[in-house]
């Protein structure tokens, strides 16, 4: 809300510093554009009621949490298509009630809710056979996680045999993020030194097996 939009990234280093922040600003702008707009109405009322930063801590969490809800009731719209009636109730359970998911969201704050809200959005486009919409719908997905690439290369080709129309499909789902990428290119901050960090821990990373193979694997 400063008006320094294309220095966010190294103002958020800098609060970092003032303030003892754990993290920067580590996620894709558009992220970030979203978290502005839930914030807002929580922003106008302490310019006039005064500020209060534990508040404000919360309201920002809830965004998260409000996506966690959300996953539930998506989760049960997808399990309607082969669950009956008498079953379709209890699906929204299996999302609210898994472990890590509790523990990430309500306990660490953590907005991985947001990419699976949405990945979970995108899912019966991919069964209807509507890979455009699939596509476009899992780019939003992508830039709160990248590991939705991980699901929209595999689902493509499942339903995509000819392989320049699938790369086509794959390469539409980076209409968000490929942008964001360019636009903040060179003032992003220790965003890009992250991100290197966590594709490190993929790639590099191995399991305690036979032939020590990456996390990927």
């Amino acid at each position: 809300f400063s008006g320094r939009f294309f220095q966010f990234y190294e103002d958020s280093m800098a609060m970092k510093t003032v303030y003892g922040y754990a993290n920067a600003a580590h996620y894709h702008i558009v992220f970030y554009l979203i978290c502005a707009v839930w914030d807002l109405p929580v922003y106008l009322a302490q310019k006039l009621l005064g500020e209060n930063d534990f508040a404000f801590m919360l309201w920002t969490k809830a965004l998260g949490v409000t996506a966690f809800a959300l996953c539930g009731f998506a989760f049960k719209r997808l399990a309607a298509r082969y669950l009956p009636d008498t079953h379709r109730a209890w699906a929204p359970w299996l999302i609210w009630l898994c472990p890590a998911a509790c523990f990430g969201v309500l306990c660490m704050g953590q907005y991985d809710s947001l990419c699976i809200l949405v990945i979970l959005l995108a899912l019966p486009y991919w069964l209807d056979g509507d890979l455009l919409r699939f596509a476009l719908v899992m780019g939003l997905a992508m830039v709160f996680k990248m590991f939705a690439l991980f699901l929209i290369i595999p689902l493509v080709l499942l339903r995509e045999k000819r392989l320049l129309r699938a790369a086509g499909y794959i390469a539409l789902s980076m209409w968000l993020y490929l942008p964001g990428l360019f636009l903040f290119r060179g003032r992003d901050g220790d965003a890009g030194f992250f991100n290197g960090l966590i594709a490190d821990r993929l790639f590099t990373g191995t399991l305690p097996a036979v032939g020590d193979p990456s996390v990927v694997l």
